[in-house]
């Protein structure tokens, strides 16, 4: 299934949909969705066909980027106590878009935020959830998986990250908490704009990787009684900031070129059918 959803709202162009997600058994390796696993012990399923592509527009209607989703569920093979034990991942990569504004102008759309929220239900358990603080100065590129397994009441994971720095200043900061068995995980992007005086330099190498592709994940972990077939809503939201550019190949990132206006907002709730068989 391939969504692309336009918000025309004056104000933050946003759209909030509910759509039916059915599982897919995963027979390829998940990790070319960008999940790694355990090789035994959890089957998987992967949710949608294989994605899900949300659109952000400017209010004027310009687009600014493209949010691509997918998830994959892992559960255990065996129950412990009455529960299967669940790994719900996903991950949602920005793409940035340039937009052609006529007379050789361009709006250059940059990260400004991704957020996933996992709410659990019915008499689902939560145990863990990742990421839980934020990452370290630079760019960076990572893969979402756990490791570990199920040993009596223990059940844990982690996620296993990589990453490479030319910028020596933040460029995102994550922050993340599970409460009453929502979990939140928010991504915010340091894109700037200032005065003349600081339109180049850090500032502007940031906002100059903000227009780069950058995957978002978040993960949390959870028990199921058996029997459980509820379905699962999972709720992401994505905002774009954006520069008007004079020509479409050229800009450095300049922070007087940012527009000081409304973010350009989507969000979509996505359905995950529910099956008590792993």
């Amino acid at each position: 299934m391939k969504l692309i959803t336009r918000g025309s709202i004056a104000i933050l162009g946003a759209l909030v949909l509910l759509i039916g997600m059915s599982p897919i058994n995963v027979n390829a390796n998940p990790a070319a969705y960008g999940f790694g696993m355990p090789s035994s012990g959890y089957s998987y399923v992967l949710y949608g066909a294989p994605y899900t592509i949300l659109r952000a527009y400017s209010s004027s209607g310009y687009a600014l980027g493209d949010a691509t989703i997918a998830a994959v569920r892992a559960r255990s093979d065996s129950t412990y106590g009455g529960y299967y034990y669940d790994v719900l991942m996903t991950r949602l990569e920005l793409q940035p878009l340039k937009t052609p504004a006529g007379s050789g102008y361009y709006y250059w759309g940059m990260n400004q935020q991704s957020k996933i929220t996992m709410p659990l239900n019915g008499n689902q358990l939560p145990v863990n959830f990742a990421p839980q603080a934020s990452m370290p100065s630079g760019s960076s590129t990572w893969d979402v998986g756990f490791t570990g397994g199920i040993s009596g009441k223990d059940f844990g994971f982690s996620l296993k990250t990589g990453y490479s720095s030319t910028i020596t200043e933040n460029c995102y900061d994550i922050s993340a908490n599970s409460n009453s068995g929502i979990t939140v995980i928010t991504y915010d992007y340091k894109t700037t704009r200032t005065l003349l005086s600081n339109s180049g330099g850090i500032k502007a190498a940031i906002n100059k990787w903000t227009t780069n592709n950058h995957q978002t994940f978040g993960a949390c972990t959870y028990k199921t009684p058996i029997g459980n077939t509820n379905d699962s809503v999972v709720n992401y939201s994505v905002s774009f900031r954006y520069a008007y550019v004079y020509g479409n190949t050229t800009w450095d990132g300049n922070t007087t070129q940012v527009v000081d206006a409304a973010l350009g907002t989507a969000s979509i709730s996505l359905l995950y059918s529910g099956t008590c068989a792993p």
